[in-house]
């Protein structure tokens, strides 16, 4: 909210073809939580939050996203 005013900012998709989306809440919610616990702001911890489901649906069953891959992830994307 910046003076009164909503700022939005949409978020494409990161993966284009999903295998399982098992876990792509509890990802993006965590890492959302943590970012946010750890100083960054809602934007910050939107876009490391939409990065994580992404890594989550490209793997079947829900399983942890590492600090290692989420890293990885997000410099091949930006790169």
């Amino acid at each position: 909210d910046k003076g009164g005013e909503r700022v939005r900012q949409p978020f494409p998709s990161l993966t284009a073809n999903p295998v399982d989306v098992v876990g792509a809440g509890d990802s993006l919610l965590s890492v959302v939580a943590l970012a946010l616990a750890g100083g960054a702001d809602l934007l910050e911890s939107a876009a490391l939050g939409a990065c994580a489901a992404a890594l989550a649906v490209q793997t079947i069953g829900n399983i942890p996203i590492s600090l290692g891959a989420l890293e990885h992830f997000i410099r091949s994307e930006i790169l």
